[in-house]
């Protein structure tokens, strides 16, 4: 397809043109613990088909883990809690 007939479907679907995503600014080390946290959510399947959640807390400086909450679902109430 040419790039006019793109923009022109781009067009009439009202669709907004995709943009190359830059380079962000790269992240600063933590420099003591407790300076950054990290939270990861994780999700496995059982054998019996049910699926379980992992709620991970880590400490960037440490790298450590600060908490995991296991569960089948873990809502957002849940992970104030953990926090």
């Amino acid at each position: 397809m040419s790039l006019r007939r793109i923009y022109r479907l781009y067009r009439q679907e009202a669709l907004a043109v995709r943009r190359r995503i830059q380079p962000g600014v790269p992240m600063i080390a933590p420099t003591r613990m407790n300076d950054r946290w990290s939270l990861d959510v994780l999700l496995d399947t059982l054998e019996e088909d049910r699926r379980v959640r992992l709620l991970a807390v880590a400490d960037g400086f440490a790298r450590a883990c600060l908490a995991i909450e296991v569960d089948t679902s873990i809502g957002s109430q849940r992970v104030v809690e953990v926090f």
